[in-house]
């Protein structure tokens, strides 16, 4: 909480398998329930994504998107955002999210 606070998160977009809103008085939440599996079409969540992720960033908020390991869930909605709103190239969104999110094991192909 301490960590989150001072990093000055105000949203979380919670797309993690049966991992409940831990502090749903101090944060405004995103609860998505969608499966890691290979079949999951988590393209029917984009846009209810990018419009909380939006509306937060509007508001001059923070927003912290997690799944249940890190590595492709969440990647993916923020890369699917970086690329509708800031009109980023899909190169341009994976190098973004790769150098704020080091890890040896997500998004791989």
């Amino acid at each position: 909480l301490a960590i989150l606070q001072s990093e000055g998160i105000s949203h979380i977009v919670n797309c993690a398998s049966g991992v409940p809103n831990f502090y749903p008085t101090k944060f405004k939440y995103l609860q998505l329930e969608v499966l890691d599996l290979p079949w999951t079409d988590i393209v029917c969540s984009f846009s209810r994504v990018h419009d909380f992720m939006r509306k937060c960033v509007d508001d001059g908020g923070k927003v912290l998107v997690h799944c249940n390991a890190g590595i492709s869930r969440a990647a993916t909605f923020v890369v699917s955002y970086l690329m509708v709103q800031r009109r980023m190239s899909l190169q341009c969104a994976l190098e973004t999210v790769k150098k704020a999110r080091p890890s040896t094991s997500w998004m791989v192909f």
